[in-house]
């Protein structure tokens, strides 16, 4: 195993904090990374030649299944904190060392659920890419994660299909009121989605009169917030 490997493992298994205002040691490892300088000093003696991080990631494709559902969570955020999430040949590589397994794949029902919780990380995590890794259709078929993990699934195919997700966020909006999802995601589509302020206009149509009203006027408040926010931010 390269040592690059055996250092971001050691990395995302610990969740010791830094003097960073809570920051956490593996998103400081990542921006380590990605910049190429160890500005704190936390890093004395380790590699950070991006490269060879990029091999470690593939490297440890086939070890994800092995990893606990919160130690995968912690290298989803270094794999953001350092860009690898922007990279095409990580994301193709994870893509087809790293499919979707059927149940009896699996020793326990928790197995399985565990897997499908990091397939969905991952489709959340890359979706960004472009040209996506994903069509819709491939997409369609992660029916699981859609019905266990429906907004990781949100993500993912809302940089393909906007009005799929909008429709989507209506659904489990109407059908959960769990609105504080929502309103993370607002700024993605006024600021970075094309003719994503329609996508809003949509999703609140589709939702007024199936929300309780206060709830309702506050995403309208959260939406028009954004929007005012729009080229000054």
């Amino acid at each position: 195993m390269l040592r690059e490997s055996e250092t971001l493992l050691r990395y995302i298994q610990t969740d010791r904090e830094i003097n960073t205002r809570g920051g956490l040691i593996y998103l400081a490892f990542g921006e380590a990374i990605k910049t190429g300088e160890d500005s704190q000093g936390l890093f004395v003696g380790i590699s950070l030649e991006r490269e060879l991080y990029r091999s470690a990631l593939v490297e440890l494709i086939p070890f994800f299944d092995q990893m606990t559902e919160h130690r995968f969570s912690n290298l989803m955020s270094f794999v953001h904190a350092s860009d690898f999430n922007m990279d095409r040949d990580i994301g193709l590589a994870i893509k087809r060392g790293y499919p979707l397994q059927p149940r009896n794949y699996f020793h326990t029902e928790e197995a399985y659920r565990e897997h499908l919780a990091k397939r969905a990380m991952f489709l959340q995590s890359f979706a960004r890419i472009k040209p996506p890794l994903y069509n819709y259709d491939e997409l369609e078929m992660e029916t699981e994660i859609r019905q266990h993990y429906p907004w990781q699934w949100i993500d993912a195919v809302r940089e393909i299909n906007p009005d799929v997700a909008a429709e989507e966020i209506a659904k489990q909006l109407i059908a959960k009121q769990d609105t504080q999802k929502f309103v993370w995601r607002i700024p993605a589509f006024v600021h970075k989605i094309p003719n994503g302020e329609e996508c809003l206009d949509r999703i609140m149509n589709l939702i007024e009169g199936k929300i309780p009203k206060r709830d309702y006027e506050n995403l309208a408040q959260c939406v028009s917030l954004s929007k005012s926010l729009r080229g000054k931010i």
